[in-house]
Order: structure tokens, then sequence, then C-alpha cells
């Protein structure tokens, strides 16, 4: 050293001594390798792949709209000209009332339903035919009309004709024959029942001038009737049952119409009929009454129990005039054939 030279001054107690100089780590020299070996692999299993990919049989190309097979053609049906006719069917006939000029569609005969031309099998399983082609299982069927003499009708097995029996004691109600005597098979009895009806309705209470009805003589001997294998009982009534067993009385006042006497109108009159709905029950006998009134006094609320108790309906047909057949009259058939 130069003798002119200044020594160096020594530290002091308070100032710090000088740190030694830091190395730098091992590592961070040593991650830039890491780096470069994670580039290398992925660019191997990249060229892997590509050589893979190389390897396999290419996938066919999509074809383009010009390649493409064009869709089928619809066949459109035979027309009408070229394809047999519809067949005729019992019971039911054609008719051009289709949505098309000329169009046929098949209508029943016994109810206002109305099928496609064609359709054969949904015309012979509908309600009305089906029922029909299985009376001959054992449906049977017989009529009566009550009234003040207690007018009966029924047939003799075995005959193709009704028989017309008057059972007049009202007090014991009876049956003129044994009850499989009185009922005919439905396929065998149809058009004379039908006969029967048309009577009823024209010719055989047209000398009548007694509006009475043995409402309840009458259902008592449909109980009768029925007791050996149950059965359904449709009633017609237009009137209130005024003699025989179960009679009622008019009782509609309006002037107790909104008052609290008013409910005494919807409860029965007489509890008869409730022990008969029970009595017919007890026999598997179900009851739907069809009533017609214009400004007659019925009393539904004391027949009701009949329809209710039994699992039958009760349909009420308001201002049922005759000259208003052409209103009511589709209903009346509609539900007759949904019974």
């Amino acid at each position: 050293e130069p003798a002119d030279a200044a020594p160096a001054p020594a530290p002091s107690a308070d100032e710090p001594a000088p740190s030694p100089p830091v190395a730098a780590p091992a590592s961070a020299a040593g991650s830039d390798d890491e780096d470069d070996d994670e580039v290398a692999r992925r660019k191997r299993r990249r060229e892997r792949f590509a050589k893979e990919l190389a390897d396999k049989e290419p996938l066919p190309a999509a074809p383009s709209d010009k390649e493409k097979e064009p869709p089928a053609k619809r066949t459109r049906p035979a027309a009408d000209a070229d394809r047999p006719p519809p067949p005729e069917l019992a019971d039911s006939e054609l008719v051009a009332e289709g949505a098309r000029p000329g169009e046929q569609v098949r209508r029943c005969l016994r109810c206002p339903k109305v099928f496609a031309a064609r359709d054969i099998a949904s015309f012979k399983n509908h309600k009305c035919v089906a029922r029909d082609s299985s009376a001959a299982a054992g449906d049977a069927a017989a009529a009566a009309a009550n009234g003040g003499g207690g007018n009966g009708h029924g047939a003799a097995a075995g005959g193709s004709r009704l028989t017309q029996y008057v059972v007049a004691d009202l007090a014991e109600i009876g049956l003129p024959l044994p009850a499989e005597a009185l009922l005919l098979p439905l396929s065998e009895a149809r058009d004379a029942l039908l006969g029967v009806f048309e009577a009823v309705r024209t010719t055989l209470f047209a000398s009548s001038r007694r509006p009475d009805a043995a409402f309840g003589a009458a259902m008592e001997a449909a109980r009768l009737l029925l007791a050996p294998t149950g059965g359904r009982v449709l009633v017609f009534s237009h009137t209130l049952p005024s003699v025989g067993p179960l009679k009622l009385v008019h009782r509609d006042d309006v002037r107790t119409y909104g008052t609290e006497k008013e409910q005494a109108l919807l409860q029965p009159a007489d509890s008869g009929w409730t022990a008969l709905a029970a009595a017919l029950a007890a026999v598997h006998a179900s009851v739907s009454t069809f009533h017609f009134t214009t400004s007659n006094f019925v009393d539904m609320s004391s027949t009701a129990p009949l329809s209710r108790l039994t699992g039958g309906q009760l349909y009420h047909y308001a201002n049922a005039a005759p000259e208003s057949r052409d209103v009511w009259g589709p209903k009346l058939q509609a539900e007759i054939w949904r019974c």
C-alpha cells in the first residue's frame, strides 16, 4: 500500500456491521431447464397424436346437397272412383254428409252418432250396436204403463207377440205371471216392444181422460219383476203420482218461495219412497227417471231417492211441450242411449 494512504476508519460501535453478499439460489437456474423440458414433452405429444391421426383411415366426406337422395314420394290414396264402395251394414245408412263434396258418412239408425263410411270397427263397437249384439246372451225386457186402472204389459215366454195384462188391484201389488214368463229376450221382442211404445204414445190411452198415475204401484211391480235377476228400470213421468200406494198431493205454493218454508219442498213428502228405493237396491235394480213438465208439479223431491239410492240418474225436461219436441227430443234420445 502506498505510504500516504490513510488508514480506513474503524467502525464505530453504533454502526451495524455490513452483511455478507447473498448468492443467487440454485433453483432459479433449474426452473428454466424444467420449462424447456415441459415444452419439449408437449411438442412430442402433439407429434405423436398427429402421427396416429395420419395412420387412421380418413372419415367419409359428408354428401353435398346435390349428392343426397331425393325423399320418397308420398303415395296418395286411390280416388274414390277407384275404391270399392263402403259396405252396407245393418242398423246403419250411408248418407252424403261428409266434409268434402260427395263424401259419405255412416249414420246409426238407433242413435244420433255418425261414423266414417269405412270405419266399420268403430261402428260395430259403439255402445248402441255393441249392446244389441250381446242381447242374445241374456238381456231381457218388458214394458209397463201405469194409470188409474193399474195397466201392465208383459209377454209370455217363447212368443214374439206381447200380451197385455191388466192388474186393477192397487192395494196388494202382484205379478199376473212369474217373472221369467213376463220377460223376453231383447233380440226377439225388440219389434214388439217398439210397437207397444208406439201404442202407448198414440192409441192405448187415447180415450182416457183421467190424468191419474199409479207410479208407486208400477215401481213395486218392477221390483217384483226384477227380484230374481236384477236389472234396470227407465221411468217416464209427466204427472204427479195421485193414486195407489205412495200417492202424493200437490204441495207447491209460490207464497213459500224465498222463505224458510221453501226448504220443506226440497224434502221427500213421504218416506215410503226412500224405503222403496232401498228395496229396489237390495234386488240390484237401478232406476233412472225422466220427468217432463210444462207448468205442472211432479214433486221430484219425493221420487228422487229412486235414482239416488239405486245408482240411476234423474233427468228433468222443463217446458216439454209437444210443439217444442224438436228442442228436447234430441236431448232425450241421446240421454236414453247413454243409460
